[in-house]
């Protein structure tokens, strides 16, 4: 009697789900996390190659559609390379820039100025339309209003010079004061406005992480420059 060997059996079912397993980290919730990390990918990609079932190996198609995807995985990971060096150049560039404004003076988008003692503060103001009441208050460093008065009505921009003197002609100490404008027209609606102050740069910083200049006395991101002066 002659005896047949019997065949080799392969688990295809654990190598589907290996497989199928695999696939499903490829196109599901990890594919983002996958994207960020070119190394892991590479490795799941080869580790998937090296235990496939040698009988039942990854068709042309997937496997074509897997590598299309690796190259997706490196471009990505070359574009956010070269994003970091053009952020990091930019930002360069900006510090060169913001060191020539010192000494020269700026108008900014902020509504917060420093008193100096005895001095004056320049606040601007623009108004989107006809106004048919302006009024303006300033506020010391704890929110507390020291002077009220009117302020101009028609559109377009305004400079308002706080003199340092609280509504009753005070002398007011030095700080930080902040200058809130509201108007209305004619209808009793809102006027949209924006507040700013003018003053000279005295220095530049950056290790907030941001890139301020310091005027009056107040770090100001260097974006919020509206204009320069000699």
């Amino acid at each position: 009697m002659t005896t047949v060997p019997s065949t080799p059996t392969t688990n295809s079912s654990s190598s589907a789900a290996t497989t199928t397993g695999s696939n499903s980290v490829l196109s599901g919730t990890g594919k983002n996390s996958i994207a960020g990390d070119f190394n892991s990918f590479l490795t799941l990609l080869t580790t998937q190659l090296k235990y496939q079932d040698p009988l039942s190996p990854m068709d042309t198609t997937q496997f074509t559609q897997q590598l299309a995807m690796f190259a997706n995985v490196e471009q990505t990971s070359n574009v956010n390379t070269n994003m970091k060096s053009l952020i990091t150049l930019t930002q360069g560039n900006q510090a060169a820039a913001a060191v020539n404004y010192i000494g020269k003076s700026v108008q900014v988008n902020n509504p917060t100025a420093a008193l100096e003692q005895g001095g004056s503060i320049d606040f601007t103001y623009s108004l989107s339309g006809q106004s048919n009441a302006t009024a303006l208050v300033v506020t010391n460093s704890l929110g507390r209003a020291v002077y009220a008065g009117p302020g101009d009505t028609t559109a377009g921009s305004h400079t308002f010079t706080f003199n340092g003197k609280d509504s009753a002609g005070n002398p007011l100490p030095a700080g930080n004061y902040t200058l809130t404008v509201s108007a209305a027209d004619s209808n009793d609606k809102d006027v949209p406005v924006t507040v700013g102050s003018m003053g000279q740069v005295e220095g530049v910083d950056s290790s907030s992480g941001t890139l301020n200049v310091i005027v009056n006395g107040v770090p100001i991101p260097f974006t919020n420059v509206v204009s320069v002066r000699n």
